[in-house]
């Protein structure tokens, strides 16, 4: 499939956007009839979370910095960060927000994502400041987090399912080393 030449400037442009200091957002597509504007607001699931914002359209598509369900991957993230990057997200007029992953739906999805890194951030955090341990939060096998063994709020039982036990190791693992946890996996 080819890549269109304003499709390959925003590409080169969003990977620079890496290095926030070198570039401006948005970068903006348009014609007659629609704009199409393609944002960094920081880093967030990745070093590289694009948002396309559709203003005529009212439409907010968000990559993997946002989700609907249980599917937020948390390796290469910087934690502290994302709920920032998200409640930016907020300011653009939206009435229909597109996740990475899960169900389209409106300004709900950015706000349930935004309170379940809230808490599950606070959580930890909370458990660490009691003097537990990553062992006392999740449970190992074989070097690998199996079970999560610390409770999040109900209000956002929707973001939590299988990746629950490795989103507590990583929060835990970028609190305790004081850094992104996708700089700990060896990301700079």
């Amino acid at each position: 499939m080819p890549i269109f030449p304003a499709a390959r400037a925003w590409r080169w442009r969003m990977r620079r956007k890496c290095h926030p200091s070198r570039d401006k957002t948005p970068f903006v597509l348009e014609d007659s009839t629609r704009r199409v504007e393609f944002h960094y607001l920081g880093w967030a699931h990745t070093r590289g979370d694009g948002f396309v914002y559709l203003p005529k359209e009212q439409i907010l598509c968000t990559g993997d910095a946002v989700a609907n369900g249980p599917y937020n991957a948390t390796g290469d993230a910087n934690l502290a960060n994302w709920p920032k990057v998200v409640q930016a997200a907020q300011k653009f007029n939206v009435t229909r927000v597109l996740p990475g992953h899960g169900e389209p739906g409106g300004k709900e999805v950015l706000d349930g994502q935004i309170r379940f890194l809230i808490e599950l951030r606070k959580a930890v955090q909370s458990s660490i400041g009691q003097g537990k341990k990553l062992g006392d939060l999740v449970e190992m096998k074989d070097g690998k987090p199996v079970k999560a063994l610390l409770p999040l709020p109900d209000g956002v039982k929707h973001w939590v399912g299988d990746f629950l036990p490795g989103q507590v190791q990583d929060t835990y693992e970028e609190i305790t080393q004081a850094k992104p946890h996708g700089e700990i996996r060896g990301g700079k």
